[in-house]
Order: structure tokens, then C-alpha cells, then sequence
């Protein structure tokens, strides 16, 4: 079960049970957030501000979505899954095309922009059990639970689609699919498959999906 989810859902006050982890955590979270002046009193947060102390540490500044940190959690639980069940998942490898000129063009402030609303168009083309991560600089992955390489392709068109659409921003994307347990036995391995169908996309000219086969 995933840590926000117990958060969110569980109906009593988890604060006890965890507080010997949340100390820890915290401090590293309020390091980050700099607000070492509130370290001494970590103890004393409520359930809520630990909630949203935990989601500052999930997630990415810029865009808001969910962070290398946290798919690193995702990962092991996805391995523990599929090792126990007949559990299919794909994951999309999405990355901005020629986004350096972009910057160079426009600036980083257009550039983070830019990231916010390719994030938004992202999450707005995925389904509610879907998760989109910030990847790494204009890269964005995208987890698709119980996805056929079929519908994993659908969803990575709608998503390509939608940025290509989008006047404002006149830019576009290449997306790699991953799928397991077609192009891997471990989560890793398929996201080195996603990986390297998104080199193919950009070697295919750029603004495309590509699925790996096997």
C-alpha cells in the first residue's frame, strides 16, 4: 500500500505509529523547505502538517508532480506486485523536442512555463489511476497500471496530441512505451525499454510514439 494512501485514507491517527520514521523524514523535509528555525519542534507537528510535509518531499517545486524520490518507491512496491500477481503495467518515457532551443530562445522563465503547463496537459490526458512524474529536466514519466501495450499506446497519443495542439505553446513531444511484462522482468528494466523506444521516436523525427517490440 502506498504511503499517501494510508495517509489519506486510513481513519485513525497514524502520527504514533510512524513518529520514530516521521522525525527523520522531517528533517530532511524542513531542511529543504528551509525551515530549520521549526526543526526542534518536529515532534509537535499535527497529523495535517505531516501530510503536507510528506507531499512537499514526493513532489517536484516546479510542476508539482510526483518526483524521482518517490517513483524510486513506486518501483519496489511495482516489483513486489508483479512478483506475486499477473500484474501488466506500461510506463511512457515523454520528453519535450528541441527544448534547449526553446530556452535559449525564450529564457528559463518561459522555459519553467512552459514545464507547468506540459505538466498540466500531461495529467489532464491520463487516468485517474495513472501517475505522472517530473523525470528529470524536460523529461516526464508517466506510470500506467493494468495497461495493454495497446491502450498504453492510446493514452501516449492523447497525450502527444494535446501538447501538439496547444497554440500557445507551440511545442512538442516524443513518448517511448515501456511494457511489462513484454519488454522486461523488473521495473527498471522497463523503463530502460521506454528509454530506448523514446530514442527511437527522436530518431524518427521527433513529435511520435514508439512502442519497443519484442
Amino acid at each position: 500500500m502506498l504511503l499517501s494512501t494510508i495517509f489519506y485514507h486510513t481513519p485513525f491517527d497514524l502520527t504514533s505509529i510512524f513518529k520514530p520514521f516521521l522525525t527523520i523524514a522531517l528533517t530532511e523535509v524542513l531542511i529543504n523547505v528551509n525551515l530549520k528555525e521549526k526543526t526542534s519542534q518536529r515532534e509537535n507537528y499535527s497529523a495535517e502538517e505531516v501530510r503536507e510535509l510528506l507531499n512537499l518531499s514526493y513532489t517536484d517545486n516546479l510542476t508539482g508532480l510526483y518526483n524521482r524520490h518517490f517513483l524510486e518507491k513506486e518501483a519496489k512496491i511495482i516489483d513486489r506486485q508483479t512478483s506475486q500477481s499477473n500484474f501488466e503495467y506500461a510506463i511512457l518515457m515523454a520528453d519535450i523536442d528541441f527544448f534547449k532551443q526553446y530556452n535559449d530562445s525564450l529564457g528559463h522563465l518561459a522555459g519553467d512555463e512552459a514545464l507547468k503547463k506540459i505538466a498540466g496537459i500531461i495529467k489532464n490526458s491520463v487516468r485517474k489511476q495513472d501517475k505522472v512524474f517530473r523525470f528529470g529536466g524536460e523529461e516526464f514519466l508517466i506510470l500506467l497500471p493494468e495497461t495493454s501495450p495497446e491502450k498504453a499506446r492510446q493514452i501516449a497519443e492523447r497525450i502527444r496530441n494535446s501538447v501538439a495542439r496547444n497554440i500557445e505553446l507551440s511545442l512538442t513531444i516524443s513518448i517511448g512505451i515501456g511494457h511489462f511484462p513484454q519488454n522486461g522482468k523488473s521495473f527498471h528494466e522497463v523503463l530502460k525499454a521506454a528509454d530506448n523506444a523514446l530514442y527511437q521516436a527522436k530518431n524518427k523525427g521527433r513529435n511520435t510514439v514508439c512502442l519497443l517490440k519484442v
